[in-house]
């Protein structure tokens, strides 16, 4: 039986690394209507930019509805604000359609007349197209062949598959705090990854990291965050910056 070799004939699933990369953005809503519309925005470009090389097949949304007399910022006053909290999930595992079911939340009131927020969205599983093995493949957690947990002192000891998938992505609505007695909120993005396959320094490492990079590049453009931040356990910032074939991540570092 020939032996597998991790990042070639195979992707490596690393829950050590714990990476991801953070987008803030600042929510310039004057009204909850206005905050909603910026949010489902920014759920629209991920799928934009992200589309081409990843495909969603379990979504999560949470939303806030409101009575219309309820001001901005009084939204995240839970202790006085008379709210409901509805959370909605969808599957598919051959991919979810995101435009189609964000033109449920397009409108900024509900069917009942409701002010509604959508506060918080999780891209929780999709398939990831990597170019491994030879061919270009879409993986999640379930493509056991290509997609493989490995002891991380000895990447030759295959220990099994994975319980989690490779790429996943977060978007929240959230208050940083008041100025002049006006609500600040904002609105975070988050690109999580548990293999280590961008950041090898090998021909495959560089096809597959160049799509990230890409899509990446793309979102940072067309969302211009005020600030990114990335965080991985078992890779600094300053790393990402000072190798030659990681730079093109450090996308936290550019002006």
């Amino acid at each position: 039986m020939a032996v597998m070799i991790p990042n070639t004939d195979f992707i490596v699933s690393n829950p050590h690394l714990d990476a991801s990369w953070t987008f803030r953005i600042d929510d310039v809503g004057e009204s909850v209507q206005e905050s909603h519309q910026n949010v489902t925005t920014v759920i629209s470009l991920i799928s934009d930019a992200f589309g081409c090389f990843y495909r969603p097949t379990s979504i999560e949304v949470g939303e806030f509805t409101y009575p219309n007399e309820v001001s901005l910022d009084q939204i995240y006053d839970f202790e006085s604000t008379d709210l409901i909290a509805e959370s909605y999930e969808y599957e598919d595992q051959d991919g979810l359609d995101v435009s189609e079911i964000f033109e449920q939340f397009s409108e900024s009131t509900t069917e009942d007349g409701y002010q509604r927020i959508v506060s918080n969205v999780k891209f929780g599983s999709g398939l990831t197209k990597f170019y491994i093995s030879g061919e270009n493949r879409y993986l999640c957690s379930e493509n056991d062949q290509y997609y493989k947990v490995v002891n991380r002192r000895n990447e030759d000891d295959i220990l099994g598959s994975s319980s989690i998938d490779p790429l996943r992505f977060e978007v929240s609505h959230d208050i940083d705090g008041y100025d002049d007695s006006s609500p600040m909120t904002s609105i975070l993005v988050s690109v999580y990854t548990d293999t280590d396959i961008w950041f090898k320094d090998t021909t495959i490492g560089a096809i597959n990291r160049g799509r990230l990079v890409t899509c990446l590049n793309q979102f940072k453009e067309e969302l211009e965050p005020d600030r990114i931040q990335f965080f991985a356990d078992s890779l600094s910032e300053s790393t990402l910056e000072e190798e030659d074939h990681l730079t093109d991540l450090a996308i936290h570092s550019r002006e």
